[in-house]
Parts: C-alpha cells; sequence; structure tokens
C-alpha cells in the first residue's frame, strides 16, 4: 500500500490535447483524440485545472469539495477516455494511425472513370488544363472495361460499389457511359455485386434521352454551377467567350424540377457570398448544393471574406432549423456533412477515401488516388495493365495520413478536418502532407462554428438530420 500512495504521489496529472466550449452556460469537452464531444460537470473542470500537479495532491485537495472515492473515479475515468495521459494510453495514441501488416491490403469500393480528357467550356478555374490533363483523349472500351473488371477484382468481399463518370466533360463520350454501364449490369449479375452510378457535367449537353438513362439506372447527377448568371458566366464559358448559363439551365430544367440533380459551385472573387449563391441555387430546384473555393484564384483577403462566409452559412443553416425548413437544410451540404462527422466521431486517418477505397483511372489506363490527380504523373499510383496495377498505392495512403502531417499532428481540429485535401496540398506546396496555410484558418472557424451548432441541436434535431 506504501509503495502504490508513494506511486501517485509522484504521479504530475497531464492531458492529451482538448478543446472546450462553453455552450448556453454548460461546458463541453471535445476530445482530440478520439473525436468524441461530451458535457462534462464542475469536478472534471476542477481536474482539468490541475495540469502538472501531483495526482495524490489534487485528490486531496478535491476532497474538500468533492466525495474521496468520487474524485478517483473520475480521474481513472479521465484516464480510460484517454483524457488525462498516461505511459499506456500515451502509447495507444502513438498507435493511432500507424497502418499494420494487416491493413496493408487496401479494398476499393469505388471507381472514377475518366471517359474523356478533353471539354467544351473554358473555365477560368479549372485544374484541369481545359479538361484535357496534359494528355487529350477519349477513354476506349477496352479501358473502360478493364477497370470495371479491376473494381470488382480490388473489392473484395465488398458488396455495394460505385463508379463515377468524369472529365473533361463525360458526356461528349455518352456512348462508351452507355456501353460501360451494360456491362457493369452484366458484371454485377456474375461477381453477386450492386453498383451505383454517378456523373458529374456542367449540364450543357444533357438531351430528354441522357435524361432518361440517368433515370433508369439510377445515376446521382451533379452539375457545376456557379450561383446566379453573372457569378456563372463570369467563370464558366464557351470557348467563344459566350456564358454557359442559360443553356445549363435549358438542359437541366425537367431534372431541377424532379429534384434528380444537385450542384457543385465553385467559389471566386467573382462572388464570396455564400448565402447569396446558395439561396440562389436553391430557388432553381437543385437538391444538394455544395459550396468549394477555387484556392488558387483568392487573395490573403478573400480567405479572410471566405471564412466569415463559411460561419455566415453555419448560421444560415441554425435559422433553416428555428423555421423547421428541413428540406431546405439538407440541402446544404458543406454544413450537414461537417455535422454528421461530428455526430458520427472516432479518429480519422484521411481526409478523404483518395488511393484507400477509391481511385480514378485516366484514359490511358493510369490510376491516381481520385479524379483531381489525373494529370500529375508523379502520383500515378499504378497503372490497369501492370502487374501489379496498385504499387504504389500503401506509399501514398502511408504518406498521406494526419499522423505524418507534422502541421496537423498537433492540430485540436485533425479528425474532423483530415489534413486537408490531398491535392490541394500537393498543387500548393509540392507535398501532400502539408496543408493549404490559407485555408487552415478557416477551416478551423468553419469547424469551431459548427461544433457549437451541433451542441445546440435538440434530440428531435438530430434525428431528423442524421436518421
Amino acid at each position: 500500500m506504501a509503495n502504490l500512495i508513494q506511486d501517485r504521489e509522484d504521479e504530475l496529472i497531464h492531458f492529451h490535447p482538448y478543446k472546450l466550449f462553453e455552450v448556453d452556460s454548460k461546458t463541453f469537452f471535445y476530445n482530440v483524440v478520439t473525436n468524441a464531444i461530451f458535457e462534462i460537470d464542475s469536478l472534471i473542470i476542477d481536474i482539468l485545472h490541475s495540469k502538472g500537479k501531483n495526482e495524490e495532491h489534487v485528490v486531496k485537495d478535491l476532497a474538500e469539495r468533492y466525495e474521496l472515492s468520487q474524485v478517483r473515479e473520475a480521474i481513472q475515468n479521465m484516464k480510460e477516455a484517454y483524457i488525462i495521459a498516461t505511459d499506456a494510453n500515451i502509447s495507444d495514441v502513438e498507435k493511432m494511425g500507424i497502418l499494420d501488416n494487416s491493413q496493408r491490403v487496401f479494398k476499393l469500393s469505388s471507381l472514377t472513370l475518366f471517359m474523356v480528357q478533353e471539354c467544351n467550356l473554358r473555365c477560368t478555374y479549372c485544374y484541369g488544363e481545359e479538361g484535357e490533363y496534359n494528355q487529350k483523349g477519349k477513354m476506349t472500351s477496352e479501358i473502360a472495361r478493364s477497370a470495371v473488371d479491376f473494381l470488382i477484382q480490388q473489392s473484395g468481399e465488398i458488396e455495394q460499389l460505385n463508379i463515377t463518370f468524369f472529365g473533361g466533360e463525360p458526356l461528349l463520350n455518352f456512348p462508351l457511359i452507355q456501353e460501360t454501364v451494360q456491362y457493369v449490369h452484366e458484371q454485377s449479375e456474375i461477381h453477386n455485386k450492386k453498383f451505383s452510378f454517378s456523373i458529374t457535367t456542367n449540364g450543357t449537353l444533357i438531351t430528354p434521352k441522357i435524361k432518361n438513362f440517368f433515370y433508369k439506372h439510377h445515376f446521382a447527377v451533379q452539375t457545376s454551377i456557379d450561383g446566379d448568371e453573372k457569378t456563372h458566366n463570369f467563370n464558366r464559358f464557351f470557348k467563344g467567350g459566350q456564358g454557359s448559363y442559360d443553356l445549363l439551365l435549358k438542359r437541366t430544367e425537367e431534372m431541377r424540377n424532379d429534384r434528380k440533380i444537385g450542384a457543385r459551385g465553385t467559389v471566386t472573387p467573382a462572388e464570396l457570398d455564400l448565402s447569396k449563391s446558395f439561396d440562389h441555387l436553391v430557388k432553381l430546384g437543385f437538391r444538394k448544393i455544395y459550396l468549394s473555393p477555387a484556392l488558387y484564384s483568392l487573395s490573403d483577403d478573400h480567405y479572410d471574406t471566405l471564412s466569415k462566409e463559411m460561419v455566415k452559412l453555419v448560421e444560415q443553416f441554425r435559422e433553416l432549423l428555428e423555421r423547421e425548413d428541413y428540406v431546405t437544410a439538407k440541402k446544404m451540404s458543406n454544413v450537414l456533412g461537417m455535422l454528421s462527422k461530428i455526430h458520427s466521431g472516432g479518429p480519422r486517418i484521411h481526409f478523404c477515401g483518395a488511393g484507400t477505397n477509391a481511385a480514378a483511372v485516366d484514359v490511358r489506363g493510369n490510376l491516381f488516388p481520385c479524379h483531381r490527380f489525373v494529370g500529375e504523373d508523379e502520383c500515378s499510383i499504378g497503372n490497369l495493365f501492370d502487374e501489379d496495377p496498385l504499387s504504389k498505392q500503401y506509399n501514398f495512403i502511408e504518406n498521406s495520413t494526419v499522423r505524418n502531417r507534422t502541421t496537423c499532428s498537433k492540430c485540436w481540429a485533425k479528425n474532423l478536418c483530415g489534413g486537408g485535401c490531398h491535392q490541394e496540398n500537393f498543387a500548393e506546396n509540392g507535398n501532400v502532407n502539408q496543408p493549404v496555410g490559407k485555408l487552415c484558418k478557416v477551416t478551423k472557424n468553419f469547424i469551431n462554428a459548427t461544433i457549437n451548432l451541433y451542441l445546440q441541436l435538440t434530440q428531435e434535431q438530430r434525428s431528423i438530420l442524421f436518421g
């Protein structure tokens, strides 16, 4: 017993990283290690104020205000919950994010096929070199079929798979989309797999025939539209300079009326008022709306404005909930997506599924972690026709973990942010591990505001939003 008391005398209390939130006179603890958030009482708060003190001294001090057994139990619970640091749980934390041998075999569930590397638009911010990605061309039937076979082979026991058709403008090669979907249906029966289909299109080539094809095969369709006519046409125009807004609306009218198409708006200096853009896209009838900044077009002042606008989106979401307008609120993918990450909890090793459960295939059969890396030859992780098609996959995955990002590893928001988009990091810094510094402030302010919103949700609101 004497040795136990001596051990406690020698133990100094230290904590794993955390962040506190004050909402409605309540204190909430966000655990950076586990990505969990929960309300804490005055005893836990008092223990948190004891950093660097001897554990046994803390117990004696707090025993004047709380039951001795209550204090000891609280400290033990805080150790088990990765709040108070111990030799044992420090070792556990250090292992988090390290890929062991059993995790070296990654199974794909989603594949993006570049139907064509050319486009009928000339968007100002295109990272794909006018949709050509430095290698203009169309995917062949052989490569498309090989890609489907590859996905099935690499999926293991995963039953539900997804194929996304991309470009360039994928509808420039619509016949191959039709052929590929037919081939997928044939193979799904043989291999007992279920497939879903997605497509990202600029919308200008959609015809009644194409629309009916999307409906028949239950496509998730997303089109690029940057806001109102002036904003959109400033960014997205045809080769001759004519804006694409009017044609886009004409070609998507039925799909918007049927709530069968979502919108992805790219944020540029042409319009930084995100709430205004969101409201406009809601009025047009889009099913889901996601707004994403074109980082390369923004100055430092623009980033400051963007940060405020992202927080304003959170406030707009709150107002929609207060009006019980859940239909519109659920369209705001930026905020709902972050709320869902907060709600689900758990450590996050990567920003997204790039290179882990997803990959992209270019028109020549080269494999990349995701569609945004296509054209960056040094980022290729293999080729469909190689003996080992994913020869560089493991290196990419290991190198891109949040744990291996020095800047991110000590950040309180790492498990909600995931270290930023791999390709944006690479484009900005030549390294997937180095986040875009100017974007970090924007992201942390947005996450901070979204956590505060989450903590104010009623149980009924959580049930409606998260199911």
